[in-house]
């Protein structure tokens, strides 16, 4: 893998129903070690392709370049906030962690590596913080506190809302309207929202996004995206039988596509 890139979990096989042994494309690998048996341009060993949604080489996932999406996205806020007349203040942004030694930590840090080199403006720190998920990590505007925070891996979906959370963590307005703005301000309580997504959730990132815009405008409120597949006990003690599925102080409020207005 290249630096600055990770991968997205994209590879799904198209032929469940085929014997494993088949190797219906004739390209030579064998399901489910080829995870696309009917394409024979996808095989293990592959040249794969960075940022086209394939994934070439059976890796069950696509190269994605981390440092062109984030200057994409930057570009696309940039804009849009120059066009307000805003001025973005943009700062220093940290993303504590709080990791373990297990498989999903290591994976944490490697793609917390990819993107703290794809920007100056990130740094990593360790934290030894209670009361927090373990794999975790929060980020905080330098001088701040973590109302932030990510349970797992966010890749797939949820990669795009782990850079607009960073981006607006570190000062650029999120894009909604004022009396949007003010009525999120307004919320007089402690409200810890916790989102239990899968990283092939269709609908888990607007959920998620929308929650992290409320923590970022409210000192008030926090807000945890929790894989699922990475906290399977908490799954089965909590019952959750769908996602994405969103608790606040411990107890579950929705589960299914929810807007921001829907939330508030």
């Amino acid at each position: 893998m290249l630096p600055g890139w990770f991968w997205v979990y994209a590879c799904t096989s198209t032929d469940s129903n085929a014997p494993k042994s088949a190797d219906a494309d004739q390209d030579g690998f064998f399901s489910p070690e080829d995870c696309n048996d009917q394409d024979p341009t996808i095989f293990p060993g592959a040249i794969e392709i960075p940022g086209n949604d394939r994934d070439e080489d059976a890796a069950r996932a696509d190269a994605i370049d981390v440092t062109e999406i984030v200057r994409v996205i930057e570009k696309e806020l940039r804009d849009g906030a120059r066009r307000a007349g805003v001025d973005l203040g943009f700062q220093d942004v940290e993303i504590v962690l709080n990791l373990d030694e297990s498989a999903t930590a290591d994976d944490i840090r490697a793609l917390l590596k990819d993107l703290t080199e794809a920007s100056p403006r990130l740094k990593a720190v360790d934290s030894d913080e209670t009361g927090v998920p373990v794999p975790s990590f929060g980020l905080r505007a330098v001088g701040g506190e973590c109302r932030v925070r990510f349970a797992g891996v966010p890749t797939g979906h949820e990669f795009t809302t782990l850079v607009l959370a960073v981006l607006q963590v570190g000062g650029y307005p999120p894009k909604i309207d004022e009396a949007t703005n003010a009525q999120i301000r307004a919320i007089d309580g402690d409200l810890n929202f916790e989102t239990f997504i899968s990283l092939s959730c269709h609908n888990c990132p607007d959920v998620v996004q929308a929650l992290n815009v409320m923590a970022v405008i409210n000192p008030r409120i926090r807000s945890t995206m929790i894989d699922g597949a990475a906290f399977q006990a908490e799954v089965g003690k909590r019952e959750i039988m769908a996602v994405p599925s969103v608790f606040l102080n411990g107890q579950l409020i929705g589960s299914g596509r929810m807007s921001l207005e829907e939330i508030l």
